[in-house]
């Protein structure tokens, strides 16, 4: 079984901000929630939050991570970074 491991970085920003920290959360939440993967690490930064996920053999989940960012308006934010 093959593991990837995606980070997804919310840049600040044209309407995004620290005070919408509860998006990433529920982010986090829905990534679990539909089995995508393991969230193992949330953070912030000054000009970003982000998600650390562990991708355990799935091939489908690029684009419902895409649907998912759509469905918050988060997309404009995201850099998907792929380890």
């Amino acid at each position: 079984m093959m593991t990837k491991h995606l980070t997804i970085r919310l840049n600040y920003g044209a309407g995004l901000d620290y005070q919408d920290l509860p998006l990433r959360y529920i982010l986090a939440d829905t990534i679990e929630e539909r089995g995508i993967g393991k969230v193992i690490n949330e953070g912030a930064g000054e000009y970003y939050m982000e998600v650390q996920v562990k991708i355990d053999g799935r091939m489908d989940y690029h684009q419902e991570i895409i649907s998912i960012l759509e469905s918050l308006s988060l997309m404009p934010h995201a850099e998907l970074i792929y380890e």
